[in-house]
């Protein structure tokens, strides 16, 4: 599935692969800090806090003319 999708994406396995990685990470890290969030802010403003996020995420992907380049950007090699 690896090499699918990046030639899809116009990158190499190795690129894709650490893509993939550093997904993996961010969310794990995200499930050990967000009940310490969840405790201090409540419940409320830990999912506004998230949905304030995620908009912000999407908005700035959708400005890009093409996810391709955003995906490049964003790589480490």
């Amino acid at each position: 599935m690896l090499p699918v999708v990046s030639d899809d994406l116009g990158v190499s396995v190795g690129v894709a692969g650490q893509l993939r990685a550093i997904s993996g990470v961010t969310a794990g890290l995200t499930a050990v800090v967000m009940p310490r969030i969840g405790r201090v802010l409540g419940l409320r403003r830990t999912l506004l806090l998230g949905t304030t996020l995620l908009a912000v995420a999407a908005a700035e992907l959708a400005g890009w003319p093409l996810a391709r380049r955003s995906v490049a950007v964003r790589s480490p090699i």
